[in-house]
């Protein structure tokens, strides 16, 4: 855990993962920068999480893998991509 969470007292809940995972896909980089390191940093202290946290990121990755591929697939839009 970082240090101020150590001077105030603060214990992880499981709850900041499922949080942090969702922000690791905001469309600011900036938060999904700062989702990432610290997702990374809790996972860290809190090892119990990551088969949980793991699974969920294989999910959205799933999730948004199948909607890139909708998306590729409309019509019109290989002539955007293929101009480019």
């Amino acid at each position: 855990m970082c240090r101020l969470w150590e001077e105030a007292g603060l214990e992880m809940d499981p709850q900041l993962c499922t949080s942090l995972v969702t922000d690791t896909t905001h469309t600011e980089e900036a938060i999904r920068e700062a989702a990432s390191l610290g997702l990374a940093n809790a996972l860290a202290d809190n090892g119990d999480y990551v088969p949980a946290v793991l699974q969920t990121l294989i999910a959205l990755y799933e999730e948004k893998l199948y909607v890139s591929e909708l998306y590729l697939s409309l019509p019109g839009l290989h002539v955007t991509l293929d101009s480019m």
